[in-house]
């Protein structure tokens, strides 16, 4: 009997096909960091604890979901090879402004 392999992991599972959707996730996160450092100089101003509850959190990650524009969501797919036929837009690697949080809000938040 030959011993069985135990190596059951794929060699790299994190492939380029899978960072199909990285142009909607970096839009997502930009769009809660905004939200969260908002947040914390909202807190801050007002004098109250700088804290997040999870409660919280997960609305800020739910509405950052819904600010995602259409045309990111749109780009990841041509990014992945899907296509409507007829679509002869080339490759966009424009996203949504992923900056999240202006130079100004920064600077008030230093």
């Amino acid at each position: 009997m030959l011993p069985a392999d135990t190596n059951m992991a794929p060699p790299k599972p994190f492939r380029c096909a899978d960072c199909k959707f990285l142009g909607v996730i970096r839009a997502m996160k930009a769009g809660y960091r905004k939200r969260l450092v908002e947040s914390l100089l909202q807190n801050l101003h007002v004098g109250r604890e700088l804290k997040i509850d999870l409660l919280g959190a997960i609305s800020m990650l739910s509405r950052s979901w819904a600010d995602v524009k259409k045309e990111t969501i749109r780009n990841c797919f041509r990014h992945a090879g899907f296509r409507m036929p007829g679509d002869d837009t080339p490759n966009s690697d424009s996203t949504e402004d992923t900056a999240g949080v202006s130079a100004e809000v920064w600077n008030e938040l230093a």
